[in-house]
């Protein structure tokens, strides 16, 4: 078996020594060498690869077998490839895709807002301003009154409404303070 280790691998320490070029047999349940270098959990094995790659193996169980028979002292590595370890930690981040209001995404903390439904209250402001432009007495103009609605109402209504275009539609309403007070809400929501 070690006759044909055709691989090469630097062993690194984590006190920072290196141990280059070392021969050995690279798989994928572990890699095999009999140097007699003092491989222990934690160090770093780097394959050169002969296309010019590396390939980077942390140690998890150096599995030193004492000479035995014909076969002499050796190591059969347990490692982790550092690069498909990185890999499953890439495959497995969690994206998150949000969108709408009162959306927001906790990681173990404790979740004290307050939710508000910016439609319903969109849509509950455009009904008061409905309500205070009809209930107004002697109307100078209704039908322009009533378009001015209609095309508020198709505003707020769109994914992206136009604050300017629903402002110029407001100004085309009866000047009245409660008419006022109910455009003033509607519009600081855009």
């Amino acid at each position: 078996m070690f006759s044909k280790m055709t691989d090469r691998i630097d062993v690194k320490k984590a006190d920072g020594y290196e141990f280059l070029s070392i021969p050995a047999i690279v798989t994928k349940n572990g890699i095999y060498t009999n140097t007699n270098v003092l491989i222990e959990a934690g160090d770093l094995i780097i394959r050169k690869m002969s296309n010019g790659g590396e390939q980077t193996y942390k140690v998890i169980d150096p599995g030193f077998h004492e000479r035995m028979g014909g076969f002499p002292a050796h190591y059969q590595m347990e490692v982790i490839n550092l690069s498909r370890a990185q890999f499953e930690i890439e495959k497995q981040q969690i994206h998150y895709h949000i969108s709408g209001d009162n959306n927001r995404v906790l990681h173990n903390s404790t979740d004290n807002s307050v939710n508000i439904n910016l439609a319903s209250n969109v849509q509950k402001a455009f009904e008061e301003l409905k309500e205070a432009v009809r209930n107004i007495e002697n109307p100078e103009d209704p039908e322009l009154y009533e378009s001015s609605l209609e095309a508020i109402e198709q505003q707020i209504n769109r994914e992206k409404p136009n604050k300017k275009i629903i402002e110029s539609m407001i100004n085309l309403l009866p000047h009245a303070a409660n008419i006022a007070t109910v455009a003033s809400l509607l519009l600081s929501f855009f």
